[in-house]
């Protein structure tokens, strides 16, 4: 129980992290960006410059980070196959193992963690898609991606004992993670502080799956 304890209190920590940076994003440096002064307002708005214009755009790796995408999908779809087959197995949904029970409820706070930002814009891209200036805070590909692969690594971990198989799938997911948030940043379709806020926030939300899985497994022994 110790251990959940101090994993329920690094995901305290860490939601903390993210609200008092949103608040910041809101609040500090708010200005108009030097290369665009008919886009919206933006916070940090020196460094979000600095950072974009030394960047700039990059169609690739749109592409690419797009591309990352996909693979969250494949596992989403995975683990609700997997519960399905149990659900059916057993005659009870309960009966499912907790890992896909938790991972189902962490899918489904991710859900409202996306449609909650696309409602609540923070701030807007820094370029228009389609000629429309979209919400931007936190960057939600960046999200989707480092929660979904991030937290399907303990997952995995529960479910599939051989070691091999496990370190293969860790370093792919890390590193569709680290591709992911670099793309992201060098597309040029996001702030620096939108990854910033994506990343906090998925970090947030997957040491609260860890922290769950820890508090059942010590209750179950």
């Amino acid at each position: 129980m110790k251990k959940a304890k101090a994993s329920f209190i690094i995901t305290a920590v860490l939601f903390l992290l993210f609200i008092v940076f949103t608040v910041l994003v809101q609040t500090v440096d708010v200005g108009v960006p030097s290369f665009d002064a008919t886009s919206p307002e933006v916070g940090f708005v020196h460094l979000n410059s600095a950072v974009h214009e030394a960047l700039g755009t990059s169609e690739l790796w749109y592409t690419v980070s797009d591309i990352m995408g996909i693979f969250l999908l494949w596992v989403v779809a995975f683990f609700a196959a997997l519960g399905l087959i149990q659900w059916r197995r057993r005659k009870n949904l309960f009966k499912v193992d907790s890992t896909i029970l938790l991972l189902g409820a962490l899918y489904v706070l991710l859900a409202v963690c996306y449609v909650l930002f696309e409602i609540v814009v923070i701030n807007f891209r820094p370029i228009l898609v389609e000629g429309v200036w979209e919400a931007s805070y936190p960057s939600s590909h960046t999200m989707l991606v480092c929660c979904v692969m991030g937290s399907s690594i303990p997952a995995v971990a529960q479910i599939f004992k051989r070691k091999t198989w496990r370190i293969v799938y860790n370093v792919a997911a890390s590193l569709i993670i680290a591709v992911t948030v670099v793309g992201r940043l060098l597309s040029g379709v996001h702030w620096f502080t939108d990854i910033i806020g994506g990343v906090l926030l998925s970090a947030a939300l997957v040491m609260l799956y860890v922290s769950a899985l820890t508090l059942v497994k010590a209750k179950t022994g």
